[in-house]
């Protein structure tokens, strides 16, 4: 499929470019974005929270009062839950909260996910550019002309120093390496931009995985 090529400087159309059928035209599996996603987020937790229970809570471990005669309910230690500074029945644990998903699985998720955005419309590719003057204001002018500034998604392919400092202090923009995609981000991003080298780059990055699908599509078929 064809797709138009605009330029970063003046958002104008410069030509077109011929973006993958395997890649960004593949049947999408809202499955595996889900698993992805949810794979990701998980994945972020930390698995840190604790609580301590009646046995790790410090302090005397004799009988607050005599058992009869205080006209007072029967009472233990001080470490009991029921009390104020007690332990907690059934808190949180330090745990994993890791989910693997296998290298095909990703792959086939990203390609759903990419073929999703393509079938929406709300991808596009624009040309190779640095900002070199590293200016904000230069970045966030063009950015502008190019989407609607509202949870854009921009991928880039080996951007210099520069033209990640330029962008990265734009607060509705998130920039990526095409070697490092996020799911979260590109699933709810209103827009993603590609670079031309970006493009080239997911293209044999995912070009085996592509393929795999086409296979298992027309067996399925079959």
């Amino acid at each position: 499929m064809k797709s138009d090529l605009y330029s970063f400087t003046t958002a104008s159309v410069q030509g077109s470019v011929e973006l993958a059928d395997g890649i960004f035209g593949a049947k999408v599996n809202n499955h595996l974005v889900y698993e992805a996603v949810r794979a990701e987020l998980a994945n972020a937790r930390q698995g840190t929270a604790m609580a301590k229970a009646r046995s790790e809570v410090s302090g005397s471990r004799s009988k607050l009062y005599r058992q009869k005669g205080t006209g007072r309910a029967r009472a233990g230690y001080s470490q009991s839950p029921i009390r104020v500074g007690g332990g907690v029945v059934f808190g949180p644990r330090p745990r994993d909260y890791r989910i693997h998903l296998s290298k095909r699985v990703r792959h086939a998720a990203m390609l759903s996910l990419l073929s999703l955005k393509t079938a929406q419309q709300n991808l596009r590719v624009v040309e190779d550019f640095e900002i070199a003057s590293g200016k904000t204001k230069e970045a966030h002018k063009a950015m502008l002309a190019l989407s609607k500034g509202d949870r854009v998604v921009l991928i880039m392919h080996n951007a210099g120093a520069p033209t990640r400092r330029a962008l990265r202090n734009i607060p509705w923009l998130r920039t990526y390496d095409s070697a490092r995609l996020v799911y979260k981000d590109i699933f709810y991003a209103r827009e993603i931009i590609l670079t031309e080298s970006a493009l080239a780059d997911i293209e044999a990055h995912y070009g085996a995985a592509a393929m795999r699908a086409g296979e298992s599509e027309k067996v399925e078929e079959a």
